[in-house]
């Protein structure tokens, strides 16, 4: 027991620390290793009054325990003729040799079945009888893998030069090792990248914690009885106090807890237990250790949940009932054109996957990665703080066609993500279709082509993939360019609405051919990524204002941003959360004859679909939900006052009856506050000052006026724009709109 409770306490040190190197520091960090150290604490016992347990029933006869483990390996090893000796180390090897084989058959047929197959039933039976069928197969070959290998081992214990390697004691030691670093060296080499993905730091942290546990026992051992008592009773009383103080944090228990179930190890594990054991209604959320849950025998009352106004419920647990105050939305609204500006000019919109803005010399970068797109700035109009509506490409680029939250977009829940967009949603490229415009689409990627994500290109004529047939590397942008390129110069009788895509920057993140890079970092190589883009970016660009038909209307900007630094994404770099560097993203405007500048308020990339029909002068009502940024573009107008909302919305949950709203933000000029659903939690930051928001303002005081209005509009927000309940698989969600 002793041993299992000084390795939880090493744990708990060790998190405590990283969570210090992570930059967790002041109060937040003391509260958090308070909340954690109870945990930490109960683990320890538990898990040393099981091991104790098993201890004492082996002593009392009632559980056989055998020899240890390392006995019977180094009898294993050491005993035996070499006739047994070869049969043991062909045995160790035809095993090795077989569970590899299946393993990557297993996986290639796994990958190919996820490509392949629709329904996530279908994916999880597939891969279940793919394996069991390599099961089979492995069970097959081994033993006459193992005679080969015997006969192989028994031939060479005669041999004097490899004499060395095959003595009695060592040598299934020394030939198993050396499988492993062969295997190893294969599956680096060809798996680096899914490699990267493995919890690398969590298991590093257990095994720093399994030596600090070593050595707080063993030093703990050679303490007097005395010294032992009095450590015990202070870890007692530490674990007390801890339980008072967490319990007397209010409300800023729900941060520390954020840091505590989320970066550290031992309050994940602890809380994990806590939910499946003080989890009375099932809703994910506790009514203790700063879990928030003002209701624990009621499902529909949670921190996370959707509180309705004016019913006199707390349905979220802030203290008080949602009131029905309206919140200003002027979606819709259109303003006076220009008259220089040309009625009905070519359309070309860029995006590049993944593009993270801060890379450009208009945001402040010095190291030239995008000279081409900085030079293009340079001569339209440049929104600054452009930001889009979700984290990834299939939460934000619907989003940009429909100028439309997910929660809005009518999808079809069927097949696998992306899902299929209802053909009851209106598309931009649907819109400049029915004014006359002809549509095209230069797309590098298979990911968008209609059959696999059916309704994202409703709308165009045309859709070209012929890139990805051409160049199936990594890096397409020339291929792309130059069919770009081709479409532009096409005679045609109708004005032209062209939607370029770029795939080259997207993970994983390879050094393009002949391309230079200052080292060896996804970061670093994706700037080399990102140099060959803007490269490509820029002969379009060239393109375009060569062409004898008249400059275009421009529009540039990414479905996402990405992000290298830890502090959020060790993982992932982008996709999974909210945070400014993963949703901010460059937006440029060039309109023929418009002006050039800089605009510093919020904008969206749903802003990209209203902004168009307004310059294009377009009749019509379009359900649009964001501004059109006409008056930005031909005026010096800005509107601090801006409120952009963002959604983590994983629309698959449906099949697990689960919320797919995980997570909703709401930002203005300054603040993003975020709003963890599942877990009930807040976080607030001022990104302006903090753009890679490590400093988490929640329990300031100074900004608590600013945070409780905040608090409010988000969930008036979330209200409004969640309100529909789960779709039948196979038809469209109910579309309900605020």
């Amino acid at each position: 027991m002793g041993l299992s409770f000084a390795a939880w306490l090493a744990l708990w040190l060790v998190d405590t620390a990283m969570s210090a190197v992570d930059g967790v520091t002041g109060l937040l960090l003391l509260r958090s290793a308070l909340l954690t150290f109870p945990l930490a604490t109960l683990l320890g016992l538990v898990s040393g009054a099981l091991l104790g347990g098993l201890v004492w029933l082996s002593r009392l006869g009632v559980v056989k325990v055998d020899a240890p483990w390392t006995e019977r390996a180094s009898a294993w090893l050491v005993t035996g003729t070499p006739l047994e000796h070869a049969s043991r180390i062909a045995r160790v090897v035809a095993l090795c040799v077989v569970t590899a084989a299946c393993g990557y058959a297993a996986y290639l047929a796994t990958h190919a079945l996820v490509i392949e197959m629709a329904r996530p039933n279908y994916i999880a039976l597939s891969a279940l009888a793919a394996h069991l069928i390599a099961l089979v197969l492995g069970a097959l070959l081994i033993r006459p893998l193992e005679n080969g290998f015997a006969f192989l081992v028994a031939r060479t214990q005669s041999m004097p030069w490899i004499g060395w390697s095959l003595r009695v004691t060592w040598r299934a030691v020394v030939l198993l090792l050396a499988l492993a670093l062969v295997v190893g060296a294969v599956v680096a080499t060809r798996a680096s990248f899914a490699l990267s993905y493995l919890p690398w730091e969590s298991m590093a942290r257990v095994l720093a914690a399994l030596c600090g546990g070593g050595i707080l026992w063993f030093g703990y051992s050679w303490l007097s009885a005395r010294l032992r008592l009095g450590i015990c009773i202070g870890l007692g009383a530490l674990c007390v106090a801890a339980l008072v103080l967490v319990n007397g944090l209010g409300e800023t228990a729900a941060s520390a807890r954020a840091v505590a179930e989320g970066r550290m190890l031992s309050g994940a594990v602890g809380y994990r237990a806590l939910r499946a054991a003080f989890d009375y209604d099932g809703d994910g959320h506790l009514h203790i250790f700063g879990g928030g849950d003002c209701a624990p025998y009621d499902p529909a009352i949670h921190p996370g949940a959707t509180d309705l106004p004016e019913n006199k419920i707390d349905e979220d647990c802030d203290g008080e009932d949602l009131t029905a105050a309206a919140v200003d939305s002027p979606a819709g609204e259109r303003f006076a054109v220009p008259r220089e500006w040309p009625n009905r000019p070519a359309v070309v919109l860029i995006t590049i996957d993944a593009f993270a803005a801060t890379r450009m010399a208009a945001f402040g970068n010095t190291d030239k990665v995008t000279p081409n797109l900085d030079a293009f700035a340079d001569r339209a109009m440049l929104f600054r703080a452009c930001f889009a509506q979700g984290p990834s490409t299939r939460l934000s680029v619907p989003s940009m066609f429909t100028s439309r939250w997910d929660t809005q977009i009518a999808q079809r829940l069927e097949g696998k993500h992306p899902y299929p967009i209802d053909d009851s949603e209106v598309m931009l490229a649907e819109v400049l279709q029915k004014a006359g415009y002809d549509t095209s689409a230069v797309l590098p990627d298979p990911y968008f082509e209609p059959h696999h994500w059916r309704g994202i290109t409703a709308g165009f004529r045309s859709v070209n993939t012929e890139s990805y047939r051409r160049d199936r590397s990594s890096h397409n942008a020339a291929t792309v360019t130059d069919i770009a390129l081709a479409e532009i110069q096409k005679p045609r009788t109708k004005p032209l609405f062209l939607w370029v895509h770029y795939y080259d920057a997207h993970s994983p993140h390879i050094l393009p051919e002949g391309a230079r890079s200052r080292g060896r970092t996804p970061s670093q190589i994706y700037d080399a990524e990102l140099s060959l883009v803007d490269r490509e970016v820029g002969r379009l660009l060239k393109g375009l204002d060569a062409d004898p038909k008249g400059a275009p209307l421009v529009v540039l900007t990414a479905d996402h941003g990405i992000d290298f630094t830890p502090t959020h994404h060790e993982k992932f770099n982008y996709g999974y959360d909210l945070y400014s560097s993963v949703l901010h993203v460059p937006l440029i405007v060039r309109v023929p004859g418009g002006p050039v500048g800089r605009r510093e308020h919020v904008v969206s990339t749903m802003d990209i679909a209203p902004t168009l029909v307004n310059a294009l002068r377009l009749n019509g009502r379009f359900p649009f939900q964001g501004l059109s940024l006409v008056r930005e573009l031909a005026s010096d107008y800005e509107n601090p006052s801006r409120r952009l909302v963002h959604q983590f919305y994983i629309f698959e949950n449906y099949w697990k009856d689960q919320d797919p709203l995980e997570k909703i933000a709401l930002r203005t000029d300054r603040f993003n506050l975020i709003h963890d659903r599942r877990k009930g939690t807040y976080e607030l930051y001022d990104w302006r000052a903090d753009y890679f928001e490590a400093q988490d303002l929640i329990d300031e005081p100074d900004v608590a006026a600013d945070l409780k209005d905040l608090r409010k509009q988000l969930a008036f927000f979330t209200y409004s724009l969640h309100r529909r309940p789960a779709p039948t698989p196979g038809i469209p969600a109910p579309r309900r709109r605020p």
